[in-house]
């Protein structure tokens, strides 16, 4: 029995995919801060992959689907180029919000991810930062989360 070549890639598939429509592609996820007095908030970012330009942004202590879909409202005007926007598996991404966005007129993506198949990175790489209660813009410290910290000396 013939063979009919190698096994297909399906990470290339994918990769392929989101070369090909990154210009009219978001994504789209939640990191989180601690403020100096040690409180928790998340920061939700919605970006464009294809000039890694970073769409909206909006900070809050308790993230629900409704705020959420509020930031899309926000994120997204009546006309837009977007088709497709990219969720993670994160709870706060229902399927109720799956089809608020959708009416939006953009199409909601999720990789496909296995046990055996973790990402290495996010779709977005994230900064982390410590923000400040007391400072005018909130943000008193940043950093990049795939940096090793600082150097060495």
């Amino acid at each position: 029995m013939g063979r009919r070549g190698p096994a297909a890639d399906p990470t290339q598939r994918w990769l392929t995919f989101i070369r090909n429509h990154a210009q009219v592609m978001g994504a789209s996820d939640f990191f989180t801060v601690a403020t100096a007095r040690f409180r928790i908030l998340y920061v939700l970012v919605i970006m464009e992959l294809g000039r890694r330009e970073i769409l909206h942004y909006a900070v809050t202590a308790h993230p629900t689907a409704k705020w959420t879909l509020q930031q899309f409202r926000q994120a997204l005007p009546d006309i837009h180029p977007y088709r497709f926007v990219i969720f993670d598996r994160g709870s706060i991404f229902s399927q109720s919000l799956d089809q608020d966005v959708a009416a939006l007129g953009v199409r909601v993506l999720r990789p496909r991810l296995g046990p055996r198949r973790q990402p290495t990175r996010n779709v977005i790489e994230y900064p982390t930062a410590i923000w400040s209660d007391t400072e005018p813009c909130g943000a008193a410290f940043t950093t990049n989360i795939g940096s090793k910290g600082p150097p060495r000396k």
